[in-house]
C-alpha cells in the first residue's frame, strides 16, 4: 500500500468521474467499427449491446429514479439463440452520472431471431453499487431477469428496450436501498 494514499470510495468516485464518460465512447467507437463488411467474419461471434436508462431504487427515503448506463457483452453458445457474456452497469445520483456508482457481472441470454425482432431472455448476477440520496453508495449482490425486445435496423444494428427486475443481496443492515429493483432501458446493439 502506498502510504497516504486510501483507498475507498473516494478514490472509486474519482476514477469513475473521470474514465465513465470515456466508456460510452469506447463502446459505440467499438460499435461502429465492427459495422464495417469483414469477409473474413463471416462466421457470428455475439453481441455488443449499450443501453441507457434509469434504475428505481426504493428505500427509507421513499421512491427514486436514477439515470444508469450499461454495456453488456455476449458470446454466441449454439447459434444465436442462446450467449454468455458479462456486463458493467455505471449507476449515478443524476444526470449526467453525478457520484457514479459502478457494477458488473455475467449473463447468459436466450436471444432468438424472428424475421426483424429480437426478443431477449437474460439471467445476470453480479455486484453493484447504488447511489443514495446521502451521496453514498451501497454495495450488494445482484441477481436479475430481463425481458426485451429488439428491432433490427439493418444486418449488424438492431435497437432494443429492456426490463429488469433485481433482486439485492447481503445489503448492509442499515442500508437506505430495499432488496429489489427495476431497471428500464433502450440502446443499441451490434452483432459482432
Amino acid at each position: 500500500m502506498v502510504r497516504g494514499m486510501q483507498w475507498g470510495p473516494s478514490v472509486m468516485t474519482r476514477f469513475l468521474s473521470r474514465f465513465s464518460a470515456r466508456v460510452p465512447l469506447l463502446a459505440l467507437a467499438l460499435l461502429a467499427a465492427s459495422s464495417f463488411d469483414n469477409p473474413r467474419a463471416a462466421a457470428d461471434t455475439g453481441t455488443l449491446g449499450v443501453q441507457v436508462g434509469a434504475v428505481q431504487l426504493q428505500g427509507t427515503e421513499g421512491e427514486s429514479w436514477r439515470p444508469t448506463l450499461r454495456s453488456d457483452f455476449a458470446f454466441d453458445l449454439s447459434g444465436s439463440y442462446l450467449q454468455a457474456g458479462g456486463w458493467m452497469l455505471v449507476t449515478a445520483e443524476a444526470f449526467p452520472l453525478k457520484h457514479p456508482a459502478l457494477g458488473g457481472g455475467v449473463l447468459v441470454a436466450l436471444r432468438p431471431q424472428f424475421a426483424c425482432l429480437r426478443p431477449v431472455v437474460e439471467a445476470a448476477a453480479g455486484r453493484v453499487q447504488l447511489p443514495t440520496s446521502q451521496r453514498d453508495q451501497v454495495s450488494a449482490w445482484s441477481v436479475s431477469l430481463t425481458g426485451g425486445l429488439g428491432v433490427e435496423v439493418s444486418d449488424d444494428f438492431f435497437l432494443e428496450a429492456r426490463l429488469a427486475h433485481t433482486w439485492l443481496y447481503d445489503l448492509p443492515a442499515e442500508s437506505a436501498v430495499r432488496d429489489r429493483t427495476w431497471t428500464v432501458t433502450g440502446g443499441i446493439g451490434v452483432d459482432l
